[in-house]
């Protein structure tokens, strides 16, 4: 696994945002088309905004979120609309997004329909750009929770399922273990001591201990690399 470990924010999210511009470079002259999935919240911000200003044929590329609030996609909190706002922007405007949003009340009412979606316009990424919270979670797979298991098998046919995070807003939809694996490339971008210090925890850990650690399901498997981008503070 490799390592990338910066001194400032803005340092990380510059390599970061020029990482993924090559990759994403590289991958558009062999394919005519190519997909990525990002994190929502705040942290990715800057990077997102880095990343809208590449020169890349945006056209050829599909952008769609490794999960999602069920909440309205004008909603202060909804990942779409960030992304929309910071990364679908400038040169990426003319990227393609498929949202995790749907017209369902519930994400567990949505997740066949969205499943099938998936499954038609998008059966695979080609890179993912993961976060990881303080307890270990990636995307909305939360440590503890009922949706983890089925979410961290490796092997399932999934490509998404409902979660419920255990701070509001508390209803997800998440991708699957299994479809951010059929990924070319993980790039994990955390920030802060104390993630650096879960993430140094979980690198160690084996498959008996995914469900308190989440995220060592990502870190331990060796079908996809995982290259970490950290910094002290995001701020």
């Amino acid at each position: 696994m490799k390592e990338h470990l910066f001194d400032s924010f803005n340092s990380l999210n510059t390599a970061l945002a020029e990482a993924i511009e090559k990759d994403l470079s590289t991958q558009l002259k062999t394919s005519a088309n190519v997909s990525i999935a990002v994190s929502g919240g705040k942290t990715p911000i800057a990077l997102y905004e880095r990343l809208s200003m590449a020169d890349l044929a945006w056209q050829n590329v599909t952008i769609t979120l490794t999960d999602e609030r069920w909440l309205p996609n004008h909603h202060p909190d909804s990942n779409e609309r960030m992304v929309k706002q910071y990364l679908i922007n400038n040169k990426a405007a003319a990227a393609r997004f498929i949202p995790l949003k749907t017209p369902s009340n519930t994400a567990e009412d949505g997740q066949e329909s969205l499943d099938k979606t998936l499954g038609n316009k998008l059966p695979s990424v080609d890179f993912v750009v993961l976060g990881m919270g303080a307890d270990g979670h990636f995307a909305s797979l939360f440590p503890h929770t009922i949706a983890l298991e089925q979410g961290l098998d490796a092997q399932s046919s999934l490509k998404c399922i409902a979660a419920c995070a255990p701070v509001e807003p508390k209803e997800r939809i998440s991708l699957t273990l299994s479809m951010l694996l059929t990924a070319k490339k993980i790039y994990l971008l955390i920030s802060g001591d104390d993630k650096l210090a879960v993430y140094r925890r979980a690198s160690q850990l084996d498959s008996d201990d995914r469900l308190s650690l989440p995220i060592s399901a990502v870190l331990t498997q060796s079908d996809v690399p995982v290259e970490l981008y950290w910094s002290p503070a995001s701020r």
